[in-house]
């Protein structure tokens, strides 16, 4: 029978993803001054996520944030723009890939497509008046329009812009946006989400994303 101490054996510790990490709240993001963040399970990726909106009747809101995480829409890019509104995600999985200038919506390439721009309902924020084309930048190459409620007591609140594809799911517009009981609907070509064409499907749907409850079928031009 052996006796004595047990044997020891060294221990390995797991060196998950290591991240650049930053924030508006201390405009570090913006400036650069970022740290190096370790990553706490092997599911995370490096993430860039990035909030601005100038929407009128509300304050300014803009955020930069970088650090570890496993959001939806993971691998990225995921987003949306419009003429009040840029809401960007984009992860990776290689040591420190989240780092460099922060993302900004002018520095995005333009891509060629145009789609119509609002916020609000049909009386305020997106009435014929304030709905207008947007040029649409990097990978936000579809044109959204989306329909909920926003808690407020407005059942029909409404946002059109561009889009990436995997927004034309409901769940970053729900998030982005703290809107329920939606209609999304993405389409491809110039204009196509214009208003006016509610009652006509969108080219490019993809397939599983309802359209707008009140559309009746007529080809999208």
């Amino acid at each position: 029978m052996w006796e004595g101490r047990p044997p020891t054996f060294p221990r390995t510790r797991s060196r998950y993803l290591e991240c650049v990490s930053c924030a508006s709240s201390d405009l570090s993001c913006e400036r650069g001054w970022v740290q190096s963040l370790q990553c706490r399970s092997p599911g995370e990726q490096c993430l860039e996520v990035v909030t601005h909106r100038t929407l009128e009747g509300s304050p300014r809101d803009e955020h930069h944030t970088r650090g570890c995480g496993n959001l939806p829409g993971c691998p990225g890019p995921t987003g949306f723009h419009n003429n009040h509104t840029f809401h960007f995600l984009q992860c990776c999985n290689t040591t420190k890939c989240n780092g460099g200038p922060v993302v900004e919506l002018q520095n995005l390439p333009l891509n060629g497509l145009q789609c119509y721009s609002c916020e609000g309902n049909s009386t305020h924020g997106c009435s014929s008046e304030e709905t207008s084309l947007t040029a649409c930048r990097g990978p936000m190459s579809q044109c959204l329009e989306a329909t909920g409620s926003n808690g407020l007591g407005n059942p029909s609140y409404t946002v059109r812009g561009c889009a990436t594809p995997s927004w034309c799911q409901s769940l970053h517009v729900a998030e982005a946006f703290s809107l329920s009981h939606l209609n999304v609907s993405c389409c491809s070509g110039n204009g196509c989400n214009h208003p006016v064409l509610d009652r006509q499907p969108r080219r490019g749907v993809p397939p599983g994303v309802a359209l707008p409850t009140s559309a009746s079928p007529s080809p999208c031009l």
